[in-house]
């Protein structure tokens, strides 16, 4: 089943299936939209924006665990190691807890005044990040021969 993506500007109505958006760029006052297709559009609206539209959209792909700061609730009631990327007092953060269920982590995030918090896949999932001394930090078990459409996330200030 398509999943499709309403945007609109001023200047343009765009529309596009979800899966088929790769990533999104920021250039001031603008998004550049890529798709797996190796196109691009550009769209007059700034990331924060359309940052805020995916937060917004019900039917993304993301498993919410703590919106506006209030818990989200989700099925899965097992305990496992359990990571979310997360926005507290204006910073992006990674918090990791483990043998946790999904609803005890997400009121822990609550808890510890976690604005905004998706989760990342936990167990032994690769995952890295850089510290403020430009160190990378890995965590999980590496897969050099990951599928395409792995999803990366990246900040840079």
């Amino acid at each position: 089943m398509r999943k499709l993506f309403f945007l609109s500007t001023p200047t343009i109505l765009l529309h596009f299936d979800e899966d088929t958006l790769m990533y999104v760029q920021a250039d001031g006052n603008y998004i550049i939209l890529h798709f797996r297709d190796s196109t691009s559009k550009v769209m007059t609206m700034q990331l924060h924006e359309f940052e805020e539209l995916l937060m917004r959209r019900a039917a993304n792909k993301f498993s919410k665990l703590v919106f506006d700061g209030l818990v989200i609730d989700n099925k899965p009631a097992g305990t496992a190691l359990r990571r979310a990327l997360c926005e507290r007092n204006g910073e992006i953060i990674v918090v990791e807890c483990d043998n946790i269920t999904f609803h005890d982590f997400a009121q822990t995030l609550a808890d510890f005044n976690v604005q905004n918090a998706i989760y990342l896949m936990g167990a032994d999932a690769y995952g890295f990040y850089r510290m403020d001394n430009e160190r990378v930090a890995e965590h999980g078990n590496a897969q050099w021969n990951q599928e395409p459409n792995v999803t990366y996330f990246v900040w840079k200030q």
